[in-house]
């Protein structure tokens, strides 16, 4: 088992080095520094696997650490932290039964045994490894990092709820429990059934929403939930003991051929290795979507060349991008009404004496109802991936007018989403009478127009300039995944700061030293970096 996972550990720190080795070469300036027999340096290659491995581990820990906060702790905080005193045991209860319920979840949802990626090919197809041992080995491998990672990340938030630190050793067990159980259920049942029954497309929904509602509900009914510390750990004793009936069934069962065959005809029938990915599920067309008006050459008869393209490009695509609209604008409705209707319920307004203190949790909601990412990567499938095999496409000036005409249509199509929301704090404010002046009720709707004309131009603006996209939608280039989650981090921090006239400016000029700093980097940059993978 051992020399297994330390071979699977091989080859897949050495695929990320060598995919670092890659972006390094491909960066301006330093790239042509760095020889190609750089892949040789075998030393180099183990030490930065070493560094690989433990940063992946604590980018682990940063994940999990956000998910339970995000998830659990906000939730729990929001709920209980204005009670005198503060129900610290009901706390930690609810805390526990809600992460075991989610856990169950993520163990039928995210099963690490039953997934395949070009990993999987590599071990399976080109190393001939057997698929029981393959199988087997790396869900071990996988669940026992997430353990180790989900174990540090809990720790943290077992001092917020004042606990012991064997919570977080309680929480991992629970995970790894759960998950390799959930593996042992899912291969009984393929033997006996020889279908993947929980996958199926009415049930694994059902499940979800089933799992969803139960925590959650639990969560916010407020229902006093009252069991000792000693059920934690009959509890997670009970789980020790299902795991090990678990595993010796995963080590005696025969399945493990007919599974992984079954699991790679799925993945390559669905082009995965071929011309598409999973992530472009989302984005890509259905012929269904077309109406004979929609197909007819002359709806943009006095358009010309990247006009008439790029016209033509968000005509035959308005389904897949006025959907998301559609959605966003019914839940600002939706929000809208229910203030409008709580109004005669809460008497009191809400704790906020200026409109510009609510400024930071909407710049995270604006980043949230942004529809510019989606939009860039239907731009690379259903249009890029195919012209940027020719050469005229990928000339300076037809790369700067599409940008110019790509850019103008993504403001226009955030810009119904903003105005509303931008309707919806103005009711916000008469309803619950929060003070404003025509000033900073101005300034307010300023920044949030500035500020979704600054998403439309930094998702653009990362696709031409870093063009992370291979043929397969695979993101090659780690520069739009670090600048992405950057830009969410800043996002999600201003939640809790502090609104106010200082604030709104600071984010405004932040927003406008940024458009100055990407619109003159894509004309300059953007003609050397937007090409094919």
């Amino acid at each position: 088992m051992w020399h297994d996972i330390i071979f699977m550990y091989h080859v897949s720190m050495t695929k990320k080095v060598n995919g670092l080795f890659y972006f390094l070469q491909k960066l301006p300036f330093l790239g042509k520094k760095i020889p190609s027999r750089i892949y040789q340096f075998i030393r180099l290659k183990k030490i930065l696997s070493i560094i690989t491995f433990i940063f992946s581990i604590l980018g682990s820990a940063l994940k999990n650490f956000l998910y339970l906060f995000i998830f659990y702790m906000l939730p729990i905080m929001f709920l209980y932290i204005k009670q005198d005193p503060i129900p610290r045991v009901q706390m930690q209860q609810v805390f526990f039964l809600t992460f075991t319920i989610l856990t169950i979840l993520g163990a039928c949802t995210n099963s690490k045994m039953w997934t395949c990626d070009d990993e999987t090919l590599i071990m399976i197809k080109q190393l001939h490894m057997e698929s029981k041992r393959y199988m087997l080995h790396h869900s071990l491998f996988t669940y026992t990092i997430n353990t180790i990672s989900l174990g540090i990340s809990s720790l943290p938030i077992c001092m917020i709820l004042m606990i012991s630190p064997v919570y977080a050793l309680l929480i991992a067990v629970v995970y790894f429990c759960s998950h390799l159980m959930m593996d042992a259920c899912y291969l009984f049942l393929y033997e006996r059934y020889h279908n993947f029954i929980l996958f199926h497309k009415a049930y694994k929904p059902a499940f979800l929403m089933i799992c969803l509602l139960l925590a959650y509900g639990i969560l916010f009914s407020k229902i006093t939930i009252s069991f000792g510390y000693m059920c934690m750990y009959i509890f997670t004793l009970l789980s020790l003991l299902g795991i090990v009936f678990a595993y010796r069934y995963l080590k005696t069962t025969n399945t493990y051929t007919a599974v992984m065959r079954r699991i790679i005809q799925d993945y390559l029938s669905m082009g995965l290795n071929n011309d598409t990915n999973v992530q472009t599920l989302d984005v890509a067309l259905n012929e269904k979507d077309y109406s004979q008006s929609e197909l007819k050459q002359n709806i943009h008869h006095k358009k010309h060349g990247y006009q008439f393209m790029n016209a033509l490009f968000f005509k035959r695509h308005k389904r897949l991008i006025y959907k998301p609209i559609k959605h966003r604008l019914i839940i600002l409705l939706v929000i809208m009404v229910c203030v409008i209707l709580s109004s005669f319920f809460i008497k009191d307004p809400i704790d906020k004496s200026d409109l510009l203190e609510l400024m930071p949790p909407f710049v995270f909601f604006l980043y949230m109802l942004n529809i510019s990412q989606r939009t860039c990567k239907a731009m690379f499938m259903n249009c890029d991936a195919s012209l940027l095999h020719y050469g005229y496409y990928r000339t300076p000036q037809a790369i700067l007018t599409n940008f110019r005409i790509r850019l103008k249509a993504l403001i226009l199509y955030n810009l119904p989403v903003t105005i509303l929301l931008c309707i919806l704090i103005t009711v916000t404010c008469f309803v619950y009478h929060i003070s404003f002046t025509p000033q900073t009720i101005a300034l307010f709707h300023i920044t949030m127009f500035i500020l979704s004309i600054f998403f439309s131009v930094h998702y653009l603006f990362i696709y031409y300039i870093a063009q992370p996209y291979d043929e397969k939608l695979e993101i090659k280039n780690p520069l739009m995944n670090i600048v992405n989650g950057a830009i969410y981090v800043l996002c999600y921090l201003c939640i809790n700061l502090e609104g106010n006239l200082y604030f709104s400016l600071g984010v405004l000029a932040a927003t406008i030293l940024y458009l100055m700093i990407a619109l003159p980097l894509v004309w300059h940059f953007a003609p050397k970096t937007f090409h094919l993978k």
